[in-house]
């Protein structure tokens, strides 16, 4: 090609706008293609399990700038290998979504509240057990802890602390506790259970309330390893879904170990150099093809 005929060419490539009829937009269309032949196959472009085209385009660039092909043939198998960790991808989610079926609801949620509501309990319980003692009984000025507490005990052992102090439903937390109200209130309690002792009537509730706790604390344990257990169980999926899952994941090994042998042997033979076939005649007087 001579001289002038090659800047002509130059000239009019650069004031080329690319095409302009839907025919010859339609061939450029495939040219974004010849990196992503079977990216409008893999990718579910519509519907509740449709995937984003943009990812997949993503995981092939990586490929491609992990495995460097040259020519159609490996740049075909670099996409392959995006196709088939593409569906490993799918496999992994199915399995997800398997799973998840068996295990958002293993544990009613009548059983959730109710190891909520006896975790909740147990604590209770338990400052109970950490607040009434006869040392703050006995202080000069009661702790707001401390009356707090002794109030919601009595209240549970049949002592109408509303009545008595005419509350109104309003909270224990919004009054001021004097020495002298806890007394009135603890005295109640100790004619109830026959006894002049004030200290006596506070060891008793607080005996009580220790007793419940010790046998709600084994119900929130059984509760909490039974929930455990069943997410455990939960965590595979299971039936014809796992033999499902197993039998594809192994296909997609299976092709993502013949596409990288492919692709190695598609290496192997660009990297020799062009090779001169000679034909022999053998002592069996057959002809061998010998590479030289």
């Amino acid at each position: 090609m001579s001289e002038r005929r090659t800047k002509a060419n130059t000239t009019n490539a650069l004031a080329s706008t690319g095409p302009k009829t839907l025919a010859g937009k339609a061939r450029a269309a495939k040219n974004a293609l010849q990196h992503g032949i079977l990216s409008r196959e893999v990718v579910i472009r519509s519907g509740a399990g449709a995937e984003n085209s943009a990812e997949y385009a993503a995981l092939h660039a990586a490929l491609r700038d992990d495995l460097d092909p040259r020519g159609a043939l490996e740049e075909l198998l670099v996409e392959k290998l995006a196709a088939v960790t593409w569906r490993w991808r799918r496999v992994l989610r199915f399995e997800a979504g398997a799973i998840r079926a068996d295990s958002d609801e293993p544990v009613s949620a009548e059983s959730l509240k109710l190891l909520q509501r006896l975790e909740e309990e147990v604590e209770y319980q338990t400052e109970f057990e950490r607040e009434l003692t006869p040392e703050k009984l006995n202080a000069r000025k009661p702790s707001e802890g401390f009356a707090v507490w002794l109030l919601h005990a009595l209240d549970r052992q049949g002592i109408d602390v509303d009545v008595m102090f005419d509350l109104e439903g309003a909270d224990l937390e919004e009054r001021a506790w004097t020495k002298a109200d806890l007394e009135r209130a603890l005295r109640a309690y100790a004619e109830q259970i026959g006894t002049e002792s004030l200290e006596h009537a506070l060891w008793d509730v607080r005996f009580k309330m220790t007793k419940t706790l010790y046998a709600l604390r084994p119900q929130v344990v059984a509760l909490r390893l039974k929930h455990e257990r069943e997410a455990l169980l939960a965590s595979l999926p299971y039936g014809e879904q796992l033999e499902r899952l197993i039998k594809y994941e192994a296909t997609l090994s299976r092709e993502m170990e013949r596409t990288l042998s492919q692709l190695e042997r598609a290496r192997a033979l660009r990297s020799q150099p062009e090779l001169v076939l000679e034909a022999e005649r053998g002592e069996d007087g057959t002809f061998q093809v010998k590479a030289s």
